[in-house]
Parts: structure tokens; C-alpha cells; sequence
């Protein structure tokens, strides 16, 4: 979590270093010191390094499951782009083009500040389009387009465009150069504004993981849900034909096991020697047969068998308190039509003496024991 506070105060000094450089370049007195390219370097350095270990820690979350418990939204994204860089004033049309990602609509944004603007169109455009407007404003006039997603997420880019007079002095020519540079800068610092924002969700989204394994290392710590009965450990599943006649390929079955272990917590636990397809309370596990959709197949003939490494007292299994013993379910299944078929066990029923079952344990994840499908 030090490392965690370390990336923020790192993350926070560096928007306060892109601001500092957007503000010496909109337009302030010539008494203060121009911002150097070399100053751009050092802030997009320092950005790209605590964007690296964000995702770094990001990647880690995920691991710990922790992106499962909050997520934040997916912002859209936005690209502008015009066709040339330098504009002839009231002679050239600028063509302006975008693309959105992850958006239902785009809007240019109206220039406030009070300067000339350049005329844009008004309202919802589509996410990605281009239109022509006339270079009617000298200088360095810009471009705003916001765009918005179906979640009502917004996200904004801007371009920078530089338009002249057309005729070019020797001082002209020495101004254009000045503001040729000037635009490279303000394009730039808008494309660290746009990583500064992802970095911004991305922190956000580090937060929320942090609370979520947070909760969820609290939640392991305070589960008591298995004070008594068994554990179930998936172990070893196979499946293969077995071909009951060489002239008939239609009598062949398949022949399904699925090796488990079980645990015994706090108790003696007693399992019924018994397998049943379906649902059963009675028998000591049951099983489904399952076709290529993973959905549970009922037609068909299926017979299950289930042995195991515990001792015995009378038609149950015995695993002693503490204790861990290796279980093994056989199937057979003849299928009623032709096709691809496996098996997977569902449920331990149990008790803690030698009588009727009254506690079950549910297989899971289902999918730790479940057989792979064959072509019977």
C-alpha cells in the first residue's frame, strides 16, 4: 500500500507539471521563461513510468480476483485530425476528421474564451466523420470534440491548427517558425492530458481493487461456513470408448472416472458406496451426463460406481476426522443418439454416523470435475 502512496504522489506532481507547462504556453506574458521541449521529455517520461507501474499493480489485482468485485467504466476515446497543419486565412478549407471508440456520439465543444473561433457545427455527429470549415481566424485557434458513451461516460481531444495571412515577411517568416513549434507543443501537451485522464481511471480503478481484496482477505478470515463436515479436492478425470461389439460400432459406450478427494472436518464422515444420475439425497454422489453445450443430457443409459481408499462399516465409507481419502466414480453411459458426451460429478452426500445422508457437498468449481467429452 506504500507503493500504492508513492504512485499517487507521483501521479499528482505530474499533473501539476502539465499544468504548469499548458499554462506558459497558452499565451502568457513573454516575461516569464518559455517552456523547453527538454521540460515536455522529463513530464511524458515521468507519465509513462507511473503509467507502467499502475498497470503493473492493475495486472496483479486481476490475479487476486479483485477486478471481479468493482470495475470502473470503460471512458470512450477520441482521436481528431485535420489534413494539413498550416492554413491560409479566408483561401483554405481545413478538414477536420474523427473517430470515437467506445461511443454512441460526438459534439464539437464551443470555444469560450472569448478569442476569435473558428465556426464549427452544432450538435450530435456520428463517432467517426469529417467536415470542412473555412480558415477564418488567424493564429493558433483550436478544436475541441467530446464524445459520449451509450453509459453517458464523456471524454474529450482537441487539435491545434496554425492559420496565416498567406504573405510572409522576413518577420513573418521568423513568428511562423515560433508558432510552428508552438503548435507541436500544444498537440503534444494534449496528448499527455489524454493519458493523464486514462492514468486518472486507471487510479481509480487501483483504489477499488485495493478495497475489494481488502474485503475479500476480511471475508476469508472471518468464514466460519465450514466448521464441520468435508472438503472436496478434484483429483483425476478421464474417459474413453469402450466397444462392447467389433461388428456393431453403435453398442459402444463410454466409460467415465472421476477421481476426488475427501477431507473430513471436525467429524467422522460417513459416505454412502452408492452413485446416482440426477439428483438424490440418499445416494453417496451423484453425477450428470453432458452433451457438447455443457447442458445435462437425460436420455440414454447411465450406471455409475463409486469406490475409494476409506474404510468401511456396513454400505457407507468412512473417512476419520482430519483425515483425507481418494474417491473414484466410474460411468458408463450408452447415449441413444450418436454424438460427443462426458460426465461430471455434482454433489457429496454424507453424514456423521452410519445412517441416511444429511448434509451434502456441492462439486465445486463444477468445472474441476467434469470429464472431457468423447464421441460415442
Amino acid at each position: 500500500m506504500n507503493t500504492h502512496k508513492t504512485f499517487v504522489q507521483s501521479y499528482s506532481l505530474a499533473l501539476f507539471a502539465i499544468a504548469l507547462c499548458a499554462l506558459f504556453i497558452f499565451g502568457t506574458p513573454r516575461a516569464h521563461a518559455a517552456v523547453t521541449v527538454e521540460q515536455i521529455d522529463e513530464i511524458e517520461e515521468t507519465i509513462n513510468d507511473i503509467e507502467s507501474s499502475i498497470y503493473s499493480i492493475l495486472d496483479q489485482g486481476e490475479v487476486l480476483g479483485a477486478s471481479t468485485f468493482a470495475e470502473v467504466p470503460v471512458r470512450p476515446a477520441c482521436r481528431l485530425s485535420t489534413d494539413k497543419k498550416v492554413y491560409v486565412y479566408q483561401k483554405d478549407t481545413i478538414k477536420v476528421s474523427w473517430k470515437g471508440t467506445g461511443t454512441a456520439y460526438a459534439e464539437f465543444v464551443p470555444d469560450d474564451s472569448g478569442k476569435d473561433a473558428l465556426t464549427l457545427p452544432s450538435g450530435q455527429l456520428d463517432s467517426a466523420d469529417s467536415v470542412e470549415i473555412p480558415a477564418s481566424v488567424h493564429g493558433i485557434p483550436s478544436i475541441t470534440l467530446k464524445v459520449t458513451s451509450e453509459t453517458g461516460h464523456t471524454s474529450m481531444c482537441r487539435k491545434y491548427i496554425a492559420v496565416t495571412d498567406g504573405s510572409m515577411t522576413k518577420g513573418d517568416n521568423k513568428v511562423a517558425a515560433l508558432n510552428a513549434k508552438k503548435l507541436a507543443l500544444l498537440n503534444r501537451i494534449d496528448r499527455l492530458n489524454t493519458k493523464k485522464e486514462k492514468i486518472s481511471a486507471s487510479l481509480l480503478q487501483l483504489e477499488l481493487d485495493a478495497v475489494a481484496i481488502d474485503l475479500k482477505l476480511q471475508e476469508l478470515i472471518n468464514d466460519t461456513s465450514i466448521e464441520k463436515g468435508i472438503v472436496l479436492e478434484a483429483n483425476v478425470t478421464s474417459a474413453l470408448v469402450d466397444t462392447n461389439s467389433p461388428d456393431e460400432e453403435s453398442d459402444n459406450e463410454g466409460v467415465y472416472t472421476i477421481k476426488f478427494d475427501v477431507t473430513a472436518v471436525d467429524q467422522n464422515v460417513y459416505i454412502p458406496k452408492t452413485a446416482s444420475r440426477g439428483v438424490s439425497q440418499t445416494s453417496g454422489v451423484t453425477f450428470r451426463v453432458l452433451g457438447t453445450d455443457g447442458k445435462p443430457v437425460t436420455t440414454g443409459t447411465a450406471s455409475g460406481g463409486l469406490s475409494s481408499t476409506a474404510d468401511t462399516d456396513g454400505n457407507y465409507f468412512v473417512v476419520s476426522e482430519g483425515d483425507s481419502e481418494t474417491f473414484t466414480l466410474t460411468v458408463n453411459y450408452d447415449p441413444e443418439t450418436s454424438g460427443f458426451y462426458g460426465v461430471g460429478l455434482t454433489r457429496v452426500n454424507y453424514s456423521a454416523t452410519a445412517a441416511k445422508p444429511d448434509a451434502q457437498a456441492v462439486a465445486k468449481p463444477f468445472a474441476d470435475f467434469v470429464t472431457d467429452l468423447i464421441n460415442i
